[in-house]
């Protein structure tokens, strides 16, 4: 069965609620001064003491790829840039996006991780091979997931999808839970560099699973990014007018 616009509708609504190239022009620009602070805490915080390896060269390509990143973020917050190049744009909110929220906070943990006085490379190693793969069996499940419900028209207007997405769209408790998860993070991550005993156990617990969480939350929220990328590239409907700054219209 062949898949129209009209099944991802839902989706479309997500994008005039909160994801207009004028709002993500704001995010993209707030965004770049909290990529270098996590860059900081990752490497310079986290990466101190670890013995996790290749991390020069790792903290090497991190500094010249954000360093890319933010003078394209930066770009795209000008108006005469992002209304030409919407597709692009979105496309570097989910880099953005997942850098920040998922594989900053991942890196977070391995290299805390690594400062623990009786754990080798090995068993780090091993440790950071398992989470890839299971993050990696997230996002596939999600995403066939994800597929399979657009298939079955959950997608389409009037659903319940519908009326779910569009009550969480008003009260933003993802944005409010993903921001709070993370600030709780780093201020957990902040204690331990400051604190003694108690600090080991959050180092050992707390930090752990925090910084899991958010790096296989991120995973899970990664397919409805993509598809919504590619509904862009695909459906005029998924893009706004440079000129009313509104969504073109749907076909019916």
């Amino acid at each position: 069965m062949g898949l129209d616009e009209k099944d991802f509708e839902v989706l479309r609504n997500s994008l005039a609620n909160r994801q207009s190239p004028k709002g993500l022009s704001s995010a993209l620009l707030f965004s770049i001064p909290l990529l270098w602070l996590m860059y900081y805490i990752v490497f310079h915080v986290a990466g101190e003491a670890t013995i996790f390896p290749y991390i020069e060269r790792m903290r090497e390509g991190a500094f010249w790829f954000i360093s890319i990143l933010s003078i394209t973020l930066f770009l795209f917050s000008f108006k005469l840039i992002y209304n030409r190049f919407q597709k692009t744009q979105y496309a570097l909110s989910i880099v953005f996006s997942q850098l920040l929220f998922g594989v900053s906070p991942y890196m977070v943990v391995l290299f805390l991780m690594g400062e623990q006085n009786n754990i080798t490379q090995e068993s780090l190693l091993a440790f950071t091979n398992i989470t890839l793969i299971f993050g990696l069996l997230i996002f596939v499940i999600s995403l066939i997931r994800f597929i399979v419900l657009i298939r079955k028209g959950s997608y389409r207007a009037g659903t319940k999808k519908d009326h779910a997405r569009a009550k969480m769209e008003r009260t933003s408790y993802i944005g409010v839970a993903v921001m709070t998860g993370l600030s709780i993070f780093y201020t957990l991550q902040y204690l331990i560099r400051n604190s003694g005993g108690f600090g080991v156990l959050l180092e050992d617990g707390l930090i752990l699973l925090l910084g899991l969480v958010l790096y296989y939350v991120m995973l899970f929220i990664l397919p409805e990014q993509l598809v919504i990328l590619y509904c862009k590239y695909r459906y005029k409907s998924f893009n706004f007018s440079s000129t009313s700054g509104r969504l073109y219209s749907i076909k019916r």
